[in-house]
């Protein structure tokens, strides 16, 4: 890693560099933006958003990957049209399916009182599981990272729940929502109550026009221009960087890279191990119903779904002719033998959707060998985004996994940057020190 390189006897290309369009990176240009800075963002692939992509399919609407948001982040933001699962998630266990999370009785708001759907266990146990969800829902992230680390396994034994209730619901459930398919929970207890904070503050939402609809939000809030694609970016300074076509000058950069190539790029760089997931999406009729349809977590240990979900019934446009697409994620899949894994996969769906055409069509297969960073206790979620002046790097690997870890992330690394640079923002209000 060298401090400077490119000359600043030369004029500036933009005042920060940005190296990477995923979420991360286009959340720090928009901050960086905002705050009155001229901003260059560049990526090496031909399109935005990093994991986060779209793509349409014989028709069909399909994510580069089975991602979803949830509603109390995003619900707000309309331009996203969010298609909304019922709430809390389906759990399929023992050949039934029963509904975890979510409000028990009436609707309401989250309060007091509050009893959430806690099927496992002793009345006891259930009330001590409604208790501790209902308490991570009302707590800030803030406050759960700034509780003590240890390992989920730790904090389960200290809640008090059984091993019906750790193999029946929390395995599964953080196998399918934070890629960790360990029995033993040797996962951060933080990063499991964040998980199991969106299970009940929130619904399980996919963006109508798919993930990608994320980062293209993003990318609109800078001015034309900001984003160069198919840029390869080669070496970084804290002055520039260079690509394989020319030196960029700046004041500070943003590496704002997947894992690997921010490595690459920043020789030194802690990089974590990486979870693989591996999604198909297949095509099926399926009968009509009138209940909402919902998010489901396989908790059988012999099947190879971690989470599925009939996602064109939520988002009817993602379908083109009436029949449904389901989503489906399997972790831990090194890869090989992919046909296979699919004939193992469609025939446990068949299992999980009954009534089902027999005709199940896979439209497409997305293999995730670095999809999400492992959150293993202890877990630093908040590694360091200032590497020196005018060198930051950001991404889900510096905090939380996920699009919203990555988010916080590269709005960590906005604010370290304005504050090298002398620059305040604050709710609108733009101040120079």
């Amino acid at each position: 890693m060298t401090v400077q390189s490119p000359s600043h006897r030369h004029r500036l290309d933009a005042d920060v560099i940005v190296v990477g369009a995923g979420v991360a990176g286009l959340r720090a240009a928009g901050r960086l933006h905002e705050a009155g800075l001229d901003v260059l963002v560049v990526e090496a692939s031909d399109r935005l958003g990093g994991r986060a992509g779209t793509e349409r399919v014989s028709g069909f609407l399909v994510d580069k990957g089975f991602h979803l948001v949830n509603s109390a982040e995003y619900g707000e933001n309309a331009k996203l049209e969010l298609g909304c699962f019922a709430p809390g998630v389906d759990l399929q266990l023992d050949g039934k399916r029963i509904r975890y999370g979510g409000l028990a009785g009436a609707e309401g708001g989250l309060g007091a009182g509050t009893v959430l759907r806690t099927p496992l266990g002793s009345p006891a146990e259930r009330r001590r599981q409604s208790g501790w969800l209902l308490r991570v829902a009302l707590s800030r992230p803030e406050s759960i990272l700034d509780a003590p680390e240890r390992s989920a396994a730790d904090l389960v034994a200290e809640v008090g729940l059984s091993r019906r209730v750790v193999d029946g619901f929390l395995r599964p459930y953080l196998e399918a929502f934070a890629a960790e398919p360990d029995p033993g929970l040797p996962v951060s207890g933080r990063a499991m109550e964040l998980a199991l904070r969106q299970l009940v503050r929130g619904r399980w939402c996919l963006p109508a026009n798919g993930i990608a609809a994320i980062p293209q939000r993003l990318a609109e809030q800078l001015p034309p221009g900001a984003v160069r694609l198919e840029t390869e970016v080669l070496m970084v300074y804290a002055n520039g960087v260079v690509t394989t076509d020319e030196v960029l000058r700046s004041s500070a950069v943003v590496v704002a890279a997947d894992p690997a190539t921010a490595v690459e790029l920043l020789p030194g760089l802690h990089e974590p191990h990486m979870r693989s997931v591996t999604t198909f999406h297949h095509v099926t009729t399926l009968p009509s119903q009138r209940a909402e349809p919902a998010v489901l977590v396989d908790a059988d240990p012999r099947s190879p779904v971690a989470r599925t979900a009939a996602v064109s019934q939520a988002a009817p446009n993602r379908s083109p002719d009436g029949r449904t697409l389901i989503s489906t994620n399997v972790v831990g899949h090194a890869g090989t033998r992919t046909s296979d894994l699919e004939a193992a996969v469609r025939a446990r769906l068949g299992e999980l959707y009954p009534g089902a055409d027999d005709r199940w069509e896979c439209v497409a297969v997305h293999h995730f060998p670095h999809a999400v960073p492992a959150m293993t206790s202890p877990h630093n979620f908040r590694r360091p985004v200032r590497l020196l002046h005018g060198l930051y790097v950001c991404g889900d690997h510096r905090g939380a996994a996920g699009i919203d870890g990555a988010m916080e992330s590269g709005q960590r690394a906005a604010r370290s940057v304005l504050t090298d640079l002398g620059v305040s923002f604050r709710a609108g209000e733009l101040i120079t020190a």
